[in-house]
């Protein structure tokens, strides 16, 4: 054997040798009860809550020494709102045998969190008292955690709302876990970055599945990114950022999502089968506050929903146009209602009792083209480009829909001509469960069908000049 080679396998047999020495001393000198103690205050002072470990602990040694603690919970008060059947944590060896716990990495197994608001809009998971020598408590570091088959349900008893998460694996690494300081933020985050994937997440009655994105924590703030994943039949991407360091949460989302079914969003909050086809809803909206009352109220950004070739089952819109003893019983904010009533349009239908929506009539309307982009500024939504077109009409809509106090403002829908002049329009405003709707009103004296005054535009019926009421991307059929 040549001598460079026996020089190697001298070498590599001394650090296999002290490898096994190490170990040995591990085991010899390391008690896990010792570092029980240790581990629950470094989390408690870092968190400013009570992390406690009410199993057994003992010593592992491979294929890296470590300890590992039965039933660890990290409670508020008489509050318990994480549970993890174990917690694993790999740690330098010397420090081990000099008796100070110096982490490497973290496993939590089989974790269940349960994140609740209370009705007074008090958190579970924020801490409410000083905390105790913050100043002199030395951060939490980690090299790298794993968080397997993780479980998290969240309760806003203040809405009656829930989310819960299901089967989630989070791995992340360079986890810096500072202090609770007496003069710093409320919510007292950690630094870190990381990759998500969740098999399912529920909120009210949607669920979305294969959700996958990076998270990562840096100042106080928490970056959601390259979120993927699949909604209502279609896919979805976005981002999300939460900004915790000031007295008021800031909030920034963008979101698209893709060729999503129609029919089973309408199903989500009705059981009828209202429409079919596809549309794509992108938005990029901002907020701040705690509560949701507070988030809707300051949200400001953009919203749109576009498609093509969707039928609205309930009425046949055409046919009811042509016809002027119908229409003048006809709803025009019937056939409004959940395709140009905006992006939250299930706040209005679950509010109005709209007539024909939906019904069970046996008529239905092709929509040929759809554009429904409203612009938000402090909870309000202003219609910018919103209209759908059929085979013989176009509908357009105007006007706001104010949110944070649940009303509509002045909001019209009409139908228009070639030239996007108003030929019939109907106002509804107040309340979204007792709203103000006036009865169509004909801008034109009809003096001849209806259809004929649409299809050939009101300037041939009138000496005045027309201020369109619709100039958006929705052309004439």
């Amino acid at each position: 054997m040549p001598k460079a080679a026996r020089i190697f396998l001298f070498i590599l047999f001394g650090l296999f040798l002290a490898g096994c020495l190490l170990v040995f001393l591990a085991w010899l000198y390391i008690d896990s009860d010792d570092f029980k103690g240790h581990l629950e205050q470094t989390a408690s002072k870092a968190m400013g809550m009570r992390a406690e470990v009410q199993g057994s602990s003992r010593v592992l040694l491979w294929p890296v020494p470590g300890l590992r603690f039965e039933d660890f919970c990290i409670s508020k008060g008489d509050s318990e709102w994480l549970k993890a059947s174990a917690l694993e944590v790999r740690a330098r060896i010397m420090p081990m045998i000099r008796g100070r716990l110096e982490l490497t990495s973290l496993d939590l197994v089989e974790p269940n969190l349960r994140l609740e608001r209370t009705k007074k809009g008090i958190f579970n998971f924020i801490t409410d008292h000083e905390p105790e020598d913050s100043g002199q408590a030395q951060p939490l570091t980690i090299q790298s955690f794993q968080i397997v088959d993780l479980n998290l349900s969240f309760t806003d008893q203040m809405s009656d709302k829930r989310i819960t998460v299901e089967n989630c694996d989070w791995s992340g690494h360079d986890l810096e876990w500072s202090p609770a300081q007496v003069d710093g933020p409320q919510l007292n985050l950690p630094d870190f970055n990381s990759n998500l994937t969740c098999s399912q997440i529920t909120s009210s009655n949607l669920e979305a599945t294969g959700v996958k994105a990076k998270i990562s924590g840096q100042s106080q703030q928490i970056m959601i990114s390259q979120v993927t994943g699949q909604l209502l039949g279609g896919g979805f991407t976005g981002w999300m950022k939460s900004d915790f360091a000031g007295s008021h949460p800031h909030h920034s989302l963008e979101l698209e999502l893709a060729d999503f079914q129609i029919e089973q969003f309408i199903q989500t909050f009705r059981e009828e089968k209202g429409a079919e086809g596809t549309a794509t809803f992108i938005t990029q909206l901002n907020s701040s506050g705690t509560s949701s009352s507070e988030i809707v109220a300051s949200l400001s950004g953009q919203a749109e929903i576009t498609g093509t070739d969707i039928i609205l089952y309930g009425l046949n819109i055409d046919e009811q146009l042509a016809n002027y003893e119908s229409t003048q019983q006809f709803q025009l904010v019937d056939a409004a209602a959940f395709f140009v009533a905006g992006p939250l349009g299930v706040a209005i239908t679950r509010g109005y009792g709209f007539a024909s929506l939906f019904a069970h009539t046996g008529e239905q309307t092709r929509i040929r083209e759809l554009v429904s982009k409203w612009d938000f500024e402090d909870g309000v939504a202003k219609a910018h480009d919103v209209a759908f077109s059929t085979a013989k009409n176009r509908i357009a809509l105007q006007g706001g829909i104010d949110y944070a106090n649940s009303q509509f403002q002045d909001l019209k829908v009409a139908v228009v001509d070639p030239e996007g002049c108003a030929v019939v329009e109907q106002t509804i405003q107040g309340d979204f469960q007792n709203p103000m709707v006036d009865t169509p009103n004909f801008l034109v004296a009809l003096a001849g069908p209806l259809m004929d005054i649409i299809e050939r535009g009101v300037g041939l019926f009138t000496d005045k000049d027309c201020d369109p009421f619709y100039t958006g991307r929705v052309t004439p059929p």
